[in-house]
């Protein structure tokens, strides 16, 4: 193991001699899903995943790192990044998390956040991969977590009076949610690896496989009621799909009794 020397503390004595280990933190971003708040008036985003890694050790030494995945473009209630981040840190540590803020990213105008951070505690984890190579257990293996963002700006503390009455009429409006159903759900993998095992086993960060649910010219083709819906929003899809349902039907009953009456009255003339 790697020695650290004691240090002298505030109070005139001697912390002893600790001893460190440095490891690898793998955090693998995997998608978001039962996306609900937009800042597009489309009812859409151009989404991605911004964190924000800190790290203090036990003597104060602070670390902190910005990342950044890539932007699914048109995602709409999910989201597909499959994308990797790694840490080099030592354990144990004062302090270690991870900061997520799902963001919509506009060409035109500064960046807006979808939904407020969420901050995520690693020093937990960190410490028990500490203890386990002590006790010989070897790596604790990938933790699979789900990150909830339940609160973002103009959140209404209660369900608007208009989107009860919206209840009462399902067959002409979407279904209205509530402030807590509009949470949305972000899938992460972490794993912390001793350096030993991580310099035996190197990955890159990026992308580890391919995102799935992009919207891209071979899916247009395939998915035309998807792409649709994608580009006009969900609400402008809802109505143009409950105008047809009611509106189609009775074109086709009217048009079928023009023809009934027509072949009537052609029958009619040349019995006359």
């Amino acid at each position: 193991m790697e020695a650290v020397d004691s240090r002298h503390n505030a109070l005139g004595g001697d912390v002893p001699g600790i001893y460190t280990k440095e490891y690898e933190i793998r955090v693998k971003i995997v998608n978001v899903s039962n996306i609900c708040v937009f800042r597009d008036s489309a009812e859409r985003n151009d989404l991605y995943v911004k964190g924000t890694f800190k790290y203090r050790d036990l003597f104060g030494a602070q670390m902190v790192r910005g990342k950044r995945t890539d932007t699914h473009a048109f995602a709409t209630d999910c989201a597909s990044f499959k994308e990797l981040w790694t840490f080099r840190v030592k354990a144990p540590a004062h302090y270690c998390c991870l900061e997520f803020v799902l963001m919509d990213q506009d060409n035109l105008s500064e960046n807006d956040r979808v939904y407020n951070a969420k901050e995520v505690a690693l020093e937990d984890v960190l410490h028990l991969a500490y203890h386990a190579e002590l006790e010989n257990r070897g790596p604790l293996g990938p933790l699979r977590k789900t990150v909830v963002f339940n609160k973002w700006k103009g959140m209404p503390e209660r369900m608007p009076v208009g989107d009860k009455l919206k209840k009462c009429f399902p067959c002409l409006f979407a279904k209205p949610l509530a402030p807590w159903e509009m949470s949305a759900r972000m899938t992460v993998e972490i794993d912390v690896l001793p350096r030993d095992t991580a310099d035996e086993h190197p990955v890159l960060e990026g992308v580890y496989a391919p995102p799935e649910g992009r919207l891209d010219t071979r899916n247009m083709v395939l998915e035309p009621g998807r792409t649709l819906r994608v580009l006009i929003g969900q609400k402008q899809y809802a109505r143009i799909r409950f105008a047809a349902s009611c509106f189609l039907p009775s074109v086709c009953c009217i048009a079928f009794v023009l023809m009934l009456v027509l072949l009537i009255y052609y029958v009619a003339h040349i019995a006359a």
